[in-house]
């Protein structure tokens, strides 16, 4: 959309960053499952603002009852076996997404500015647009009647919307500051929190104490969360001595099993999970016992710290799943292949610090990731590496990420090839048997000399580079491994690396320097991929345009090819030159949306082998993975209430008075008394009085 209203190019530069998102809802449900829940401020949503209810006083909300225990405290066990369920239950009866609506990057913007924009680069407002730094347009990359703009031109241009930065200077200096910058993201008026209860047990909402903390319309807010079901909370602070706790018990587990969530006072408020009863998972060293405390990432710069526990008791998996999180699952998911699998990939990995730019490239329109690819693969526990090379007029080879316009390169460069191979060396040292994927895209291997496409020497020199990975893969030339069980890829214990290049990219090189797969280097014969990426710049479009995929692409499950999704909000048109707009502040909605509905639309088979975001920061998209592996592919968590139809019954551990086999809830009312903040029983109060 184009507003034709006058708008001066100095005012539009001081008021850009004040743009306020509007807000837009609409319910998501998929075919043969039940919509998630969420919690938003439903005035968001169009609801009447009349039913609403808000606290920001001190209080414990009684949901059930511990018996004289504090939220916060220590709890015996023995103590939650009398609970309660409220009388007046409210229930959402479908999912809801809320998020802000993408501002157009020509509002406000007169057609005469768009047009004099466009035109310092060498292009038409229609063209100008349309213009991303993801994908490239042939009838572009070359000047058709040899007018090239000026370097000057194109710094104006950059210059619109925000003072350069000088690229090179940034390297390690840059990494640094921009994660310090994480530590404070969190917003002081309001901030999100999330959970997937990716288990057969229903989780039952004990009690809730909080202190400065405003729920806007908290009767809405589930007292259960299904099996399958997640839930996003938006949490609005009323100072930094704001605080809260929310408890949940699993109902069906042998022994008595909660965990809660704490928002802790100060700024940034911190978010964890903490372990309760006999909850136990399968963590790191010491963690993962009975009492753990999960942080999920705040300081991180997690826009919705979310705590995803999946599997069984006795086998439960959760944010805190250790660094060589695929080794831990090997007796879960080594009969299957990677097409009954997910894999977490950060979308250009190596994109997390700026080397050098090219054009009107700068840190906010290349810059995708916040942390090193170690972090990534450590933390993130991403296992496939989306790589983009580009040869520099130094010699050496870094990360690229751009597009060629009227032959000129727009874009920079980031990490170099040297460090990210040593990153990989480093994290199979110290983490043994994973499994690394090294996706090289084939539309961008260039060389900054012209920015063309590599060959010949060139090409031969990427090659040679990546023979410095260790552990990399013996595989059988013309076998698709894609159909293998991963026992028979990853070596129990060993770490195993494979590098896949594009065979039309390569071909020039095989019988002449290609080292093939018994090096570990295949091409799509060993591994098809099909691959979805959108230009849609709405989210609510974005997601269904995902979910439309899924049908397309997954329908037959493993009989398929391994899928790949970017679920990623690009930047186009005048987005490229603002400030205000990064990449890695774009990828908030969805992150949001991940937890929210894209997650709750996975059935069945449908759902991505490679789902790739930009951002990795924290833990959501292992636990994620490690869900799907967990509930969808070796299904183990029952049939999460009909989307995992092929999974067998779950039957209960324990027979519980109020458990019924089925995993509905059915407890009988008791009299409880919220007292000086503590859960006290009733009777026990009026014989004391």
């Amino acid at each position: 959309m184009i507003v034709t209203k006058s708008f001066p190019l100095k005012a539009l530069a001081a008021t850009t960053a004040g743009i306020s998102p509007l807000v837009v809802c609409f319910p998501v449900s998929g075919p043969g499952h039940i919509a998630t829940r969420c919690v938003y401020p439903l005035s968001l949503c169009g609801r009447d603002a009349a039913n609403s209810t808000s606290t920001s006083t001190t209080s414990v909300e009684l949901i059930t009852s511990p018996p004289a225990a504090t939220i916060g405290s220590a709890v015996d066990p023995a103590a939650l076996a009398a609970e309660v369920t409220p009388t007046s239950l409210v229930h959402l009866s479908t999912a809801v997404w809320t998020g802000p609506k993408d501002v157009d990057a020509t509002e406000g913007i007169s057609a005469d500015d768009l047009d004099y924009i466009a035109g310092l680069i060498g292009l038409t407002s229609s063209q100008m647009s349309k213009l991303n730094l993801e994908t490239s347009d042939p009838a572009l990359e070359e000047s058709s009647n040899s007018t090239i703009p000026s370097s000057a031109d194109i710094a104006l241009a950059s210059n619109v919307f925000h003072a350069r930065r000088n690229g090179a200077l940034e390297r390690r200096a840059d990494e640094i500051a921009s994660q310090e910058k994480l530590k404070r993201i969190q917003s002081k008026k309001e901030f999100w929190l999330g959970l997937i209860n990716a288990t057969p047990y229903p989780w039952k909402l004990l009690g809730v104490a909080q202190e400065g903390i405003e729920y806007v319309y908290s009767a809405h807010r589930p007292r259960h969360l299904q099996p399958g079901e997640s839930l996003t909370l938006l949490i609005k602070p009323k100072n930094d001595r704001s605080h809260a706790e929310y408890r949940y018990r699993l109902h069906g587990t042998s022994e008595k099993t909660w965990f809660s969530i704490k928002v802790h006072p100060g700024y940034p408020h911190l978010i964890t999970a903490e372990y309760g009863g006999a909850l136990e998972t399968v963590g790191r060293s010491n963690d993962g016992k009975p009492g753990s405390i999960i942080d999920l990432g705040v300081e991180r710069g997690v826009y919705c710290p979310t705590y995803i526990l999946s599997g069984v008791e006795g086998r439960f998996y959760d944010n805190n799943a250790p660094p060589n999180w695929m080794n831990s699952m090997m007796q879960d998911i080594g009969n299957y292949t990677f097409r009954d699998i997910m894999l977490p990939r950060s979308h250009h990995t190596g994109m997390y610090l700026l080397h050098k730019t090219y054009g009107f490239g700068s840190r906010e329109n290349t810059l995708t990731q916040d942390f090193s690819v170690y972090d990534q693969l450590k933390v993130g526990g991403v296992r496939v590496i989306d790589c983009r090379p580009l040869l520099g007029k130094d010699g050496k080879i870094y990360e690229g990420h751009g597009t060629k316009v009227l032959s000129i390169y727009h874009g920079s460069s980031g990490v170099s090839h040297d460090s990210m191979i040593e990153q990989i060396n480093r994290f199979n040292d110290d983490y043994p048997g994973e499994l690394i994927i090294i996706d090289v895209d084939g539309n961008e291997m260039r060389g900054e000399k012209n920015f063309k496409q590599l060959s010949g020497g060139d090409l031969a020199k990427l090659v040679e580079s990546f023979k410095r990975l260790k552990h990399r893969a013996n595989v059988t030339a013309g076998q698709d491994i894609s159909t293998l069980p991963l026992n028979q890829v990853l070596n129990q214990g060993e770490s195993t690396v494979i590098i896949r290049m594009e065979e039309y990219r390569i071909r020039e090189l095989i019988g002449n320097g290609w080292p093939g797969t018994a090096e570990g280097f295949i091409t799509p014969t060993e591994l098809p991929l099909a691959k979805f990426f959108s230009e849609q710049v709405e989210m609510n479009y974005l997601q269904s345009a995902h979910m439309d995929q899924l049908i397309q692409n997954r329908r037959g499950g493993n009989k398929n090819r391994v899928f790949e999704t970017d679920f990623i909000m690009i930047q186009q048109g005048l987005d490229l030159l603002r400030k205000d707009r990064s990449i890695t502040k774009l990828s908030d909605d969805p992150w949001l949306a991940l937890i929210l509905n894209f997650w709750s639309y996975f059935h069945k088979d449908y759902y991505p082998n490679w789902l790739a975001m930009d951002a990795v920061r924290g833990t959501e998209l292992k636990g994620i993975a490690m869900a799907v592996n967990q509930c969808f592919a070796a299904k183990r968590c029952g049939k999460l209430r009909g989307r995992v139809p092929a999974a067998e019954p779950f039957h209960f551990n324990s027979t519980a008075p109020g458990i019924a086999m089925n995993g509905t809830i059915d407890i009988d009312l008791q009299k409880h008394k919220v007292v000086g903040g503590q859960f006290v029983n009733a009777a026990a109060v009026d014989a004391a009085n």
